[in-house]
């Protein structure tokens, strides 16, 4: 198993007995995410504030009726382990990728029995979108073991103190054929590499309009 399949492991996801009726194939987790891209007062982005709400089967197995203590201990080996792999966050701008500095401590709640992780992933260097150099972020789990989708909600991306002129736009997977028959060969305990979970990644473009000149 790859570096990445062995920290979905260590998160709890790769060896959940998951809820009879769930297909052998890959994924075998979801997790619903909204992000919140934020801007400094100079218009340029300086981190990501996701949310991600875990499946009701992840999320019973793991913190079963929501024991506070209990968590925070999740949270906070989730966080841990993530730490390796990006927290699961690609963001590029200019065509290269943009660093993310260590976040701030997670947080976490429950609600109607999935479990609410929030926590801040901030750039290494804020980046100012522009329309020749767009900002762009996919956040997924590189092996596919778990689907990462933006949730169905109008405020699932939002873009807080943006200047006037700046809009995204949400960029829909279509992954390759053999992609999808490689997913769905794959049981709970094969790893689908490192690159399979790109093939299905949803990405945002973020984009600026230049400032008039005075």
């Amino acid at each position: 198993m790859s570096p990445t399949g062995r920290a979905v492991v260590a998160l709890g996801l790769a060896l959940l007995a998951l809820a009879p009726g769930h297909a052998a194939a890959h994924p075998h987790a979801w997790i619903d995410i909204s992000v919140a891209v934020r801007f400094d007062a100079d218009g340029r982005v300086t981190g990501l504030a996701e949310s991600w709400l875990f499946d009701e089967f992840y999320s019973a197995d793991t913190v079963g009726k929501g024991d506070p203590a209990r968590i925070d201990r999740l949270i906070k080996g989730i966080m841990r382990n993530l730490a390796g792999y990006g927290y699961f966050t690609r963001v590029h701008a200019g065509g290269r990728e943009i660093a993310l500095a260590p976040p701030p401590p997670a947080s976490a709640r429950m609600e109607a029995g999935r479990l609410r992780m929030d926590f801040l992933a901030p750039l290494a260097e804020p980046v100012i979108p522009t329309q020749a150099a767009p900002l762009t972020y996919a956040v997924f789990d590189p092996t596919y073991f778990i689907e990462m989708l933006h949730a169905e909600a109008k405020d699932a991306i939002r873009l807080e103190g943006a200047p006037p002129g700046c809009r995204f736009r949400l960029l829909q997977p279509h992954p390759d054929p053999k992609a999808v028959a490689a997913a769905a060969a794959l049981d709970r305990t094969q790893s689908g590499g490192d690159g399979l979970g790109a093939q299905f990644a949803e990405k945002v473009e973020i984009t600026c309009e230049a400032s008039p000149r005075p």
